[in-house]
């Protein structure tokens, strides 16, 4: 059971710095003595009474309380004693043995009070020494414990930062390595990650330049149907110029740019190629907490915007070298820009020396859900299929740029013919993917190019 020094220490009350149940105490007893004295031996205080019952209360007190206390109730004692008449003094008893007789009692009570009381101050002192150090030895206690829940939390939060900079590092390094990955969905995808692992933001947007020039928007984070952001900047928004001419952040912390991000957001910053200085896009921070929004934030997000703008680069670049061949490296069929040329030149023919051609279009159905790993597989399993099912002269084709449409040009080969080949590749495309995922579907349709 723990002792409680202070509750203790407060219950021990004084009145005129006597302890009040000494008080009380000396009330009882003497009064309780007084009354059998008065009703019984007519007031005579207990002479000739030994040893005298003001012993009892002398001792009593000294014993229990102390010094003070002790020589209070002897005092009471000797002034009871000593109130009325006195015995008549003997003819053969000189003076000073009368007065000596009379007074040995009280002479004995305040001595005795010292004697015992001092007792019980040493043991008093002991006690006050004991539970000084008892307080003491409980007030270090719970500084040794505020400290040791002090270094728990801060041990706690240490862990948490060591294991959140561990999880963001790990998220960041697979953000990085899907931005590797020559695909704009990709891209942005990895762009996302890679802003979300680095800066606690809690809503962003990419916006990328259109053909038209302006700002659209790509990826939105976070946004919800209460949010009245822009989706698209045209030429004329401050906030658009002010990106692609200042070519670095613009922030709310800035009283020049806090106007220009009005509806917009608190933070935008240049996909930007350092190394050409061609822009992409913006990267631009709608809502964070403010407490976060400090110049190291600032500088990692137009960091994450100038490794978006490298990355977009080498896509844009990639692109353009894919447009010129003639066969997708990654699907295996034959590039998007080929397509275009082949599909003139094959339905020219076919006009020229009237024969049929036919064109089944092949989609990978919910794309967007797979892994870009998987729909990469996914149609480098396509291309085999169709190159050991088709003619010689059919050819496949990316029919866009994202690896999840293609084109089966089938020359002199109606649209009756066109349903038997559809049949045959989704049959021999089925068994193929069981391999990878069976739950990866295709859909078809048949467009004629020509008919005679």
């Amino acid at each position: 059971m723990q002792i409680d020094v202070k509750e203790r220490q407060e219950a021990r009350k004084t009145l005129f710095g006597i302890r009040r149940s000494a008080w009380l105490e000396m009330l009882i007893f003497y009064g309780a003595l007084v009354l059998i004295d008065v009703f019984f031996f007519g007031f005579a205080r207990y002479w000739g009474v030994n040893p005298h019952p003001f012993w009892l209360v002398t001792l009593l007190l000294a014993c229990q309380y102390g010094t003070k206390e002790g020589v209070i109730a002897a005092l009471i004692g000797v002034i009871i004693y000593l109130i009325g008449p006195w015995p008549a003094q003997d003819i053969n008893t000189d003076k000073f043995s009368y007065v000596f007789s009379i007074l040995v009692h009280p002479i004995f009570w305040l001595v005795t009070a010292v004697l015992f009381g001092e007792l019980r101050q040493r043991h008093i002192r002991e006690r006050a020494t004991l539970e000084e150090e008892l307080e003491t030895s409980r007030e270090r206690e719970e500084r040794i414990t505020q400290a040791y829940e002090q270094v728990k939390e801060i041990k706690s939060g240490l862990e948490l930062r060591t294991a959140t900079q561990i999880r963001s590092s790990i998220a960041a390094h697979r953000a990085l390595r899907t931005m590797e990955v020559p695909n704009e969905t990709e891209t942005l995808r990895g762009l996302e990650q890679l802003l979300e692992a680095v800066v606690g933001v809690q809503k962003f947007s990419i916006y990328l330049l259109a053909a038209n020039g302006d700002l659209e928007a790509r990826t939105t984070h976070n946004w919800e149907e209460r949010d009245h952001y822009s989706r698209s900047l045209t030429a004329q928004d401050p906030l658009y110029r002010a990106v692609l001419e200042r070519r670095k952040p613009i922030t709310i912390l800035n009283r020049e740019d806090e106007q220009v991000l009005t509806g917009h957001g608190v933070l935008a910053t240049p996909l930007v190629d350092l190394e050409t200085g061609q822009i992409y896009g913006m990267l631009k921070v709608e809502s964070m907490p403010f407490t976060e929004l400090n110049f190291h934030a600032i500088e990692t997000i137009a960091a994450v915007g100038e490794l978006g703008g490298m990355s977009l680069s080498r896509l844009r670049n990639y692109e353009t070298v894919a447009a010129t061949s003639m066969v997708n490296p990654e699907s295996g069929a034959h590039s998007y820009g080929y397509f275009n040329r082949y599909a003139e030149f094959i339905s020219s023919l076919g006009r020229r020396l009237n024969f049929d051609v036919t064109m089944l279009i092949v989609r990978m159905t919910g794309a967007e859900q797979l892994p870009y790993s998987t729909r990469i597989q996914a149609a480098r399993l396509f291309a085999e299929t169709v190159d050991q099912s088709l003619r010689k002269v059919d050819m496949t084709f990316d029919y866009q740029q994202n690896s999840e449409e293609f084109s089966i040009v089938l020359p002199a080969t109606s649209a009756d013919g066109a349903e038997k080949v559809r049949e045959k590749i989704q049959t021999q495309l089925g068994k193929a993917l069981r391999t990878l995922d069976s739950n990866i579907r295709f859909s078809y349709t048949i467009e004629p190019l020509h008919a005679k």
